[in-house]
């Protein structure tokens, strides 16, 4: 499976964690098994996406769009922030879906900065216990400093 989700804040704080290419197939998949997250947290439901691993989403933009718009939780989500390279066609496609469907989007490039954002953003963040995956789970969490300008 090319993606994980787990909860860094119980009912709270969504880490989605990407590894290699993704098929419409599967994208289905993770929008549904995002939905059930949502649906099951406290809202609004902050979402951390680390797409440092992830290879070619095998849709276009337009089914893309299609496929977040056709999801009724977007209402659900407060801020989604995406864990990226700077400068990247991910990154741009994270962009325009964003401002399509009319999220609050940050792009960051590591967890730890993912983090610090929200703890700012959301202040009852600063108290609470964040529970984090294993090391093999997490995979790669920045961006290398030569890729951050640096």
């Amino acid at each position: 499976m090319p993606y994980r989700i787990d909860w860094l804040v119980p009912r709270k704080v969504l880490l989605s964690t990407f590894n290699g290419d993704i098929s419409k197939d599967e994208l289905h998949a993770f929008i549904e098994d995002s939905f059930a997250h949502v649906r099951n947290g406290d809202k609004p439901i902050y979402n951390i996406s680390n797409s440092l691993a992830m290879g070619r989403v095998q849709v276009s933009l337009k089914a893309l769009t299609d496929l977040v718009k056709s999801v009724s939780m977007i209402g659900d989500i407060g801020v989604q922030i995406d864990i990226n390279h700077p400068r990247t066609i991910n990154t741009f496609l994270a962009n325009v879906a964003s401002q399509v469907l009319k999220i609050k989007t940050y792009t960051v490039t590591s967890l730890d900065e993912a983090i610090a954002l929200l703890k700012r953003i959301d202040r009852d963040l600063e108290t609470v216990t964040w529970t984090m995956p294993p090391p093999e789970v997490l995979g790669q969490t920045s961006v290398p400093a030569a890729e951050k300008g640096a």
